[in-house]
């Protein structure tokens, strides 16, 4: 019975497997956010051109002689 249950029996190591997969995805996942945040933060590094950007595009404000040009989602 040690072959298929016990610390190192078949379920085990099966059970350990699915694990190892979810680990895995959850490191894909973690990576992505961090390129996510990296972006983010590089972004940041030129505050001024990044908060005029965001205040501009979340009021929908315009400099003058700019054309916004706006389309709506298929």
């Amino acid at each position: 019975m040690t072959l298929l249950g016990g610390e190192r029996g078949l379920v085990r190591l099966m059970i350990l497997a699915g694990d190892k997969r979810s680990l895995k995805a959850e490191i894909r996942q973690l990576e992505r956010k961090e390129i996510q945040l990296q972006t983010e933060l590089t972004a940041l590094s030129f505050p001024s051109y990044t908060m005029e950007k965001r205040i501009r595009e979340s009021l929908d404000w315009v400099r003058k002689g700019e054309t916004v040009y706006k389309f709506s989602a298929p």
